[in-house]
């Protein structure tokens, strides 16, 4: 009878761990995106006119960025210092893809900790909306103050909601921007060194 001896590492797979975290991440994002969606849905419709877009109605020249928080369950981490870019997930959502007549469109900006335990990170969140090679806005363009040092635990993620008046960012952020015209627009959130996030979506 042959005895077999199996080492102590047999079974353990931290890459299989790693895109577990990863995959939990994404989908995370995504079901944040439509709780968004549902419960900002009913708010969209009322800003929708039968004529269309109009200029009559005096908004902001800025619209101020909302961040929130949101906790849930996650599994017990140890805290360790700053985070690891790797270690981070960028993720975008939107209450929905086409946006008609006032309408505006909303973003939800995430990023989850899939790393080993909480940590730190210091960098700003910003939303871009393009077409083509032409920047249209930017959601940090004139915003006002800073976003701080943000920690991170492990699967629970940091969510920024930012709402886009459909006008393009002024040189003078005293000014109000023209309206951006209907067609097809890339948004896309940056942040440091983290890989962006995209999404197309499309004005009428």
């Amino acid at each position: 009878m042959h005895t077999v001896r199996m080492g102590a590492d047999t079974g353990r797979d931290d890459g299989a761990v790693d895109r577990y975290w990863r995959r939990r991440a994404t989908v995370l994002a995504a079901v944040l995106g439509v709780l968004v969606a549902l419960v900002y849905g009913c708010g969209d419709d009322e800003e929708t006119t039968a004529d269309g877009p109009t200029d009559a109605p005096t908004v902001p020249a800025v619209t101020p960025t909302v961040t929130v928080t949101k906790r849930v369950r996650a599994s017990p981490t140890r805290r360790g210092g700053a985070c690891a870019k790797e270690d981070l997930v960028l993720g975008l959502a939107m209450t929905r893809d086409v946006f008609v007549g006032a309408q505006r469109p909303r973003f939800i900006a995430t990023i989850v900790n899939v790393g080993p335990g909480a940590c730190t990170y210091d960098g700003d969140l910003d939303v871009r909306v393009t077409s083509g090679p032409d920047r249209i806005w930017s959601s940090g363009r004139c915003a006002r103050g800073a976003s701080g040092r943000l920690t991170l635990l492990r699967g629970v993620p940091h969510v920024v909601t930012v709402t886009w008046d459909r006008r393009r960012s002024p040189d003078d952020c005293r000014a109000r921007g023209l309206p951006a015209r209907p067609g097809t627009y890339i948004a896309t959130a940056r942040s440091g060194d983290l890989k962006p996030a995209r999404r197309v979506f499309h004005l009428r």
